[in-house]
């Protein structure tokens, strides 16, 4: 099919807490994704009570993915660094409202006022610099060039009016840790986060360092799977640079469920969605994605380096989480992970739901607008401005891929269930495609207008 899903497997009947339909479900994921490996972790009231791996870590040398095999996090880095500002925010060196010109010199200056809340909840307006750099190994790339660059552009929007996702307020977090904790990132992140929590397998990605148990990366080409190149770490930073294992990531979330390493107003922050000038949730806090089933919290981020992808999803209704990574780029490990708690807690799964519509005219438009984008008509009309003008960033580019694929491939659709949140509605629905089915969530403005699109998980229908 068109539309870029990575299949999982059919979820299990309903159960209150099924660990062995979890473990099927993302055996079933592995098996039917065809990444050389995939391993999980079940993490509950701070300890893990199931973990599995399945398949290889290299596949020229056939050594089997395990428990111990370090992957590339990706964007999950991101949490690390928002971690680390809201450590040096305990201690009085910055606050989150700070600019940023307060603490970095020789900025643009239409960056001089951005927060470093901004910066770290995607609200600057920055436009991503990796959009801009290659993230292929290069030779060491300077953060100050970075910004001069990136500064003669004009930001996307005005600060904290729109969201747009930007690597670049990651990069200038960087900056302000090394600055302000006179260490590197990496000397930083070792002594006040990975080794006070015992992640002694966690660490900055360096592509010449012989990291034991480190796992080969892969990308899908025309003939199949082939080796991934290397990353440039410079680019990467603290935005994307760390590799750890599934028992690390384990240990991390174990002390976010117990206030082990922040304090609980740390905590409140980091788990806190940044507000819009709109007055509409932006759905990001520092770090991490903040939505909702149920007026339940659904807590995520997810990481894709160009040999690897990761999730880490919360449910702190719960107080249960997954960990998820693999040894292959471009795949959805949000989408893994919801369908593994799906099966776990069915309770979480919009796929057993079968709520009326409220309004079936607004999906049958919301149909209409699509098959006309598979048709090659990009009509906008139905669009809020927003959606818009996020489609139009560098970053709208899948997007507008998603929104063509599922108008030209979607043979049909029935609406799930939905919720209302800051007046806008989140509507679920079951998207049928040749051999799968896709669970999706669009959400729908007060005037019917569509304002974003959401992918939940997908899976092989038999």
């Amino acid at each position: 099919m068109g539309f870029a899903l990575i299949l999982g497997a059919t979820l299990a009947a309903p159960s209150a807490f099924n660990i062995n339909a979890a473990d099927k479900t993302m055996e079933g994921i592995f098996r039917q994704s065809g990444v050389p490996s995939l391993t999980y972790a079940i993490v509950k009231n701070g300890k893990v009570v199931k973990s599995n791996s399945f398949g290889k870590a290299n596949l020229e040398t056939e050594a089997k993915a395990t428990r111990k095999t370090v992957y590339e996090i990706g964007s999950m880095t991101k949490q690390f660094t928002a971690a680390g500002i809201l450590l040096l925010a305990e201690e009085g060196k910055l606050t989150l409202e700070d600019p940023i010109s307060k603490h970095l010199d020789s900025l643009p200056e239409e960056w001089q006022n951005l927060t470093i809340r901004q910066c770290l909840s995607h609200t600057a307006g920055l436009k991503d610099y990796l959009a801009t750099y290659s993230p292929l190994k290069t030779d060491p790339v300077k953060a100050s060039d970075v910004f001069k660059k990136m500064g003669a552009m004009k930001l996307d929007f005005a600060p904290q009016a729109s969201w747009s996702y930007s690597n670049t307020g990651y990069l200038i977090a960087t900056e302000i840790i090394e600055k302000l904790s006179r260490q590197t990132y990496s000397e930083f992140m070792q002594a006040r986060i990975f080794k006070p929590l015992g992640m002694k397998s966690t660490s900055v990605s360096d592509p010449d360092r012989v990291i034991p148990n480190r796992a080969r990366g892969y990308s899908v080409g025309p003939r199949g799977l082939q080796n991934a190149p290397v990353i440039n770490p410079s680019l990467a930073s603290g935005a994307g640079n760390l590799v750890s294992t599934v028992d690390d990531l384990a240990s991390w979330e174990a002390s976010l469920q117990t206030n082990k390493l922040l304090k609980p107003e740390s905590i409140k922050q980091f788990f806190t969605p940044v507000r819009l000038t709109n007055g509409r949730s932006s759905e990001y806090s520092i770090g991490w994605w903040i939505r909702q089933d149920k007026n339940r919290p659904l807590i995520e981020h997810g990481g894709n380096t160009v040999g690897f992808s990761s999730d880490l999803f919360r449910l702190p209704h719960e107080n249960v989480s997954m960990i998820v990574l693999t040894n292959t780029g471009g795949v959805s490990g949000a989408q893994w992970a919801r369908a593994g708690l799906a099966a776990l807690i069915p309770s979480y799964d919009p796929n057993v739901r079968a709520e009326v519509d409220p309004d079936e005219r607004e999906s049958a438009l919301m149909m209409l607008t699509l098959r006309k984008w598979g048709k090659g008509k990009y009509d906008t009309s139905h669009f809020t401005e927003d959606f818009k003008s996020n489609l139009g960033t560098t970053r709208g580019l899948a997007m507008r891929f998603g929104l063509a694929s599922i108008g030209k491939d979607a043979i049909s659709y029935k609406y799930l269930d939905g919720e209302t949140v800051d007046g806008f509605r989140n509507k679920r629905f079951r998207f049928k495609f040749p051999g799968a089915v896709a669970i999706m969530e669009l959400t729908f403005a007060p005037d019917g207008k569509i304002a974003n699109l959401g992918s939940i998980y997908s899976y092989a229908e038999k």
